[in-house]
């Protein structure tokens, strides 16, 4: 909530000092793109792709760091240290992942 909180401050301060709908750059006037333009236009696919993605991670995110180490540790009764290391895994082998995927 600390974070959602802070993204409506910002917005809030962001309209009031930051935005302007022209700009002038060395003498021309520029016009500058609203939110909703870039947000809402038809050539904004990748946003909402991108929107969709970054929610099925912080999900899929979730999932493991809360769900999955109370799993382990109450449907297969495993100590605390297992339960730690194999709830590592998936973050570890992200990592791995995330560094191989640049050479493929």
């Amino acid at each position: 909530y600390t974070f959602g909180g802070l993204g409506f401050v910002w917005i809030a301060v962001w309209r009031a000092f930051g935005v302007h709908d022209e700009v002038v750059v060395n003498g021309s006037l520029l016009a500058v793109p609203r939110f909703r333009d870039l947000f809402f236009s038809s050539r904004s696919a990748p946003v909402y792709v991108y929107c969709a993605n970054f929610f099925a991670y912080s999900y899929a995110f979730y999932m493991v760091v809360s769900w999955m180490p109370e799993q382990l540790r109450a449907r297969y009764d495993l100590p605390l240290g297992i339960v730690g290391l194999v709830s590592g895994l998936p973050s570890a082998s992200q990592v791995v992942v995330s560094c191989l995927a640049g050479y493929v």
